[in-house]
């Protein structure tokens, strides 16, 4: 799949397909996409800007926006509280409808025991990588090394990766690579499951953003006219590209006054 930088030109025609269109759906990732990553936390609020854009495109009635996220129910409720936006977390295990205060969980089933076996795992190579940690989500468990010495961190996630492996298997669970973490969380959970909830409205503009592997489960269920966006210069399902958070916002900005 050839994927195409969008040029002044091709925002003219998205613009044109996006003014048009009456049932307009947005999946937009929040790590890498809305807020920039960070290396130093994994806290990262939103800016008072990004907000007022949000909310001025749910503003728009033809406008359904839905950030997609790996983030936990907590961090969303807490940025965006009870607002405008659908609000997707755990990368799809969990997701919320605009102005609600419940959450649906995509997984119907009793929780598993499967942390108790994978955290011990997890915890032993942080404890061997200086720098790096585990966060425990409800539905995932995230080894985070951004912080680590890169020698420490390549060594240990190899090793990790392939300690892992028989276990996840036996346990039906899925354990991937993302920016500066390696997550593991049950099999069948992706934001490409998730966005299937919005796509059953049946849309005639859809436009969705993402930057890393978790994206590429979003990308995997658009129809063929949507305009789904890579952004960053990793290989990509996405059929457009964006380089960063900056001209995001740029191109949102743009839509928010179409």
């Amino acid at each position: 799949l050839f994927t195409r930088t969008i040029t002044p030109r091709l925002q003219r025609t998205m613009m044109a397909d996006f003014r048009r269109a009456q049932k307009r759906l947005f999946f937009l990732d929040y790590d890498g996409v809305l807020m920039p990553l960070s290396r130093k936390t994994n806290y990262v609020p939103p800016t008072t800007k990004l907000i007022k854009l949000l909310n001025k495109l749910c503003a728009d009635s033809r406008n359904t926006v839905v950030v997609i996220s790996g983030r936990p129910k907590s961090d969303l409720d807490g940025w965006f509280d009870h607002g405008p936006l659908a609000l997707v977390a755990e990368h799809g295990a969990f997701w919320r409808e605009p102005g609600r205060k419940s959450w649906h969980s995509l997984i119907d089933r009793a929780p598993g025991g499967w942390q108790q076996r994978i955290l011990p795992i997890l915890e032993k190579y942080a404890a061997l990588t200086p720098g790096a940690f585990v966060e425990q989500k409800q539905e995932s468990l995230v080894w985070h090394y951004a912080q680590a010495k890169p020698y420490y961190a390549q060594k240990y996630l190899i090793i990790l990766k392939r300690t892992l492996r028989p276990l996840v298997k036996r346990l039906k669970l899925q354990a991937q690579s993302g920016h500066m973490i390696l997550e593991v969380r049950p099999a069948g959970i992706d934001k490409g499951t998730a966005a299937q909830h919005w796509l059953a409205a049946k849309p005639d503009c859809i436009i969705a953003i993402g930057d890393d592997y978790t994206d590429e489960d979003t990308f995997a269920v658009m129809p063929a006219d949507a305009y789904s966006i890579k952004v960053g210069r990793a290989h990509t399902a996405a059929g457009y590209r964006l380089k960063n958070v900056c001209e995001v916002h740029n191109l949102l900005e743009k839509l928010a006054k179409a």
